[in-house]
């Protein structure tokens, strides 16, 4: 017998240190695409009643702030988002983990904008305390190729499961002419 599905109704998404000084380094993905992945998983939560946690790190340094597209299209979430200071496991932060827990989801959605760092660290961190977690592995990417390889096997490894933009979004909607089927087509890439 297979897990239930990620749905609207079970289901929190969080996006991990999408910033602009952080997206540009990305090389296993193009940035474009990457950034237009994120973008849809926001809108797609957002346009679902999915919680959509946004967490950012060392915002007044290098990475700097979220993308203004992120903040046009969710005002709300990024300005509650948690602002961490340079933690790599964010579910061990205690701000964190008490948004996290508050969403009483116990399915998370996740993309970071480094699978070797941000989303790798998210996902066995989350995966301890008995959260279902699918990493959203092309809404973000690491600078060497080979990094993002080793990440999604360690990933896979610790039991999350690991998708695509379209086939979360796909998972999400569950059948093409649903009631919600206008509220996420419009997003699958």
């Amino acid at each position: 017998m297979s897990a239930p599905s990620f749905t609207a109704g079970n289901t929190a998404m969080l996006l991990i240190a999408h910033q602009v000084g952080d997206v540009g380094r990305v090389r296993a993905i193009p940035f474009e695409r990457m950034e237009a992945n994120a973008m849809a998983l926001a809108r797609t939560a957002k346009a679902n009643g999915i919680p959509l946690l946004f967490a950012s790190t060392m915002d007044a340094y290098v990475p700097g702030p979220l993308p203004a597209a992120l903040e046009e299209d969710s005002p709300e979430g990024v300005k509650a988002r948690i602002e961490r200071q340079g933690g790599v496991h964010v579910v061990d932060e205690e701000d964190f983990a008490s948004v996290v827990g508050e969403t009483g989801r116990k399915k998370l959605i996740t993309a970071g904008v480094s699978n070797d760092v941000c989303t790798v660290h998210l996902a066995l961190t989350a995966l301890r305390p008995g959260y279902e977690v699918e990493v959203v592995a092309d809404a973000g990417g690491p600078p060497p190729k080979i990094g993002q390889d080793f990440a999604l096997r360690r990933m896979r490894g610790a039991g999350a499961a690991i998708t695509s933009t379209a086939q979360i979004m796909a998972e999400l909607l569950h059948v093409w002419a649903g009631r919600r089927d206008g509220k996420i087509v419009p997003f699958v890439m």
